[in-house]
């Protein structure tokens, strides 16, 4: 081999033993765990709907926690209806016990997610599914995804078949898998959304069809006047930052959204945006949204464009929430992989590469580790340490709205 293919397998060999310390880490944390982390929240809220209370009401989450004899703390629960679906295979297992079975459903999703988007964009060129592979080993936030108990993985891995199918028009199956997404977080309706930019009617079809069926499904679990309630009360509260009740700070350490620099200029007092910061971040995300259309409405796209369209909107979604947590970095893996692999191409400036792998660095980081060298850096390095995460999604962003209107010309 020569010197280039013997740095690659270097660096794969150290991607790969980042990832077993990670996982391992994050092993030993599920296993000292006994109330389930943030996977607690999805248990209690399924016990309080199957025993006919309302699962968004943090008074009956905490009640049906304390029949069960438990003294834990539960965070609300805010996600569609349709999600406790999926949670009904609990059934009388302790919390515990779901969540350490839910540790190894989430590691099989991640390699799921990865293998789903390395064999899409393989057909691009070789090194995109090479650029995939890094992204999920060296990506933090999959081994933090584990350790919480969180469900963002087996989201993307549905996203990430989803557009694989619809872009081998496929588009019934594709409606299908995305109303799925969209029945376990809203989020995934920006991909409708893009959808709906590039015409693809009968995905987008599919896909509310899909969510109505699975909302009629999940009655004998949730009630109409419970799903009501979603619907007109916990989903608008997201705009504000009143997530059904959450309370953790915006302004914490960790919380990677554009939002959160608009609160700190304008701050509230409260768990909440201020009447400013909360104007602000809907400016911000009209922009970004506006921004997309704009930039890819009937927009010819190859398939090199498409991954870039598909990376911005993955991004966009981690850019406009109120919280944008470390374990929602996952879904900018697209975003990542389409840029620093369109740079490659020469779809973008040469200097592309070295700012999008520089961001792609700040996003793999542990915020664990980033927060320790933080705390030992003077005033405005802290402060660069603190918010080089939104700052490189912002990046990657942009980079991904130009390769989504580049065209092919003479690629390396």
């Amino acid at each position: 081999m020569n010197r280039r293919k013997w740095g690659v397998v270097a660096a794969l060999c150290l991607a790969v033993v980042w990832a077993l310390l990670q996982n391992a880490q994050a092993w030993g944390l599920a296993q000292s765990r006994t109330y389930g982390a943030d996977f607690a929240s999805y248990y209690w809220a399924y016990q309080a709907a199957f025993n006919g209370l309302d699962p968004y009401s943090s008074e009956a989450l905490t009640e049906t926690i304390r029949q069960s004899g438990s003294r834990a703390g539960v965070h609300p629960f805010f996600y569609p209806p349709p999600f406790l679906l999926a949670m009904s295979w609990v059934g009388e297992r302790t919390v515990g016990q779901a969540y350490r079975i839910w540790f190894w459903v989430d590691v099989a999703a991640a390699v799921l997610g990865a293998g789903i988007l390395a064999l899409w964009w393989r057909h691009i060129r070789p090194v995109w599914a090479w650029l995939v592979v890094f992204g999920f080993l060296c990506m933090g936030a999959v081994a933090n995804n584990h350790a919480m108990g969180q469900v963002n993985l087996p989201v993307l891995a549905v996203v990430l078949m989803a557009l694989w199918t619809d872009d081998e028009d496929a588009p019934v199956a594709a409606g299908i898998l995305m109303g799925l997404a969209c029945m376990a977080k809203m989020s995934p309706a920006f991909f409708v959304a893009w959808w709906l930019l590039r015409g693809r009617w009968t995905s987008v079809a599919v896909s509310c069809l899909t969510a109505i069926v699975l909302s009629v499904l999940s009655l004998w679990i949730v009630p109409v006047d419970v799903q009501w309630r979603f619907y007109t009360e916990v989903l608008p509260g997201f705009g504000t930052g009143d997530y059904n009740g959450l309370r953790v700070p915006i302004g914490m350490w960790g919380n990677h959204s554009v939002p959160q620099w608009f609160h700190s200029l304008w701050p509230s007092g409260g768990e909440q945006l201020s009447s400013t910061a909360r104007y602000a971040s809907t400016l911000f995300m009209v922009s970004v949204l506006g921004t997309m259309g704009v930039a890819f409405y009937k927009r010819q796209a190859d398939a090199v464009a498409r991954a870039g369209q598909v990376g911005a909107v993955s991004i966009a979604i981690l850019l406009v929430p109120v919280y944008t947590y470390e374990h929602h970095l996952v879904y900018a893996i697209p975003g990542m992989v389409a840029v620093v692999g369109g740079a490659l191409m020469g779809r973008l400036p040469r200097w592309a590469i070295a700012v999008s792998v520089v961001a792609c660095v700040f996003l793999c980081v542990e915020l664990g580790t980033l927060h320790e060298i933080a705390r030992h850096t003077p005033g405005v390095i802290h402060w660069v340490l603190r918010e080089s995460k939104p700052a490189s999604l912002l990046v990657l962003f942009f980079g991904a709205i130009a390769l989504g209107r580049s065209q092919a010309t003479g690629e390396r």
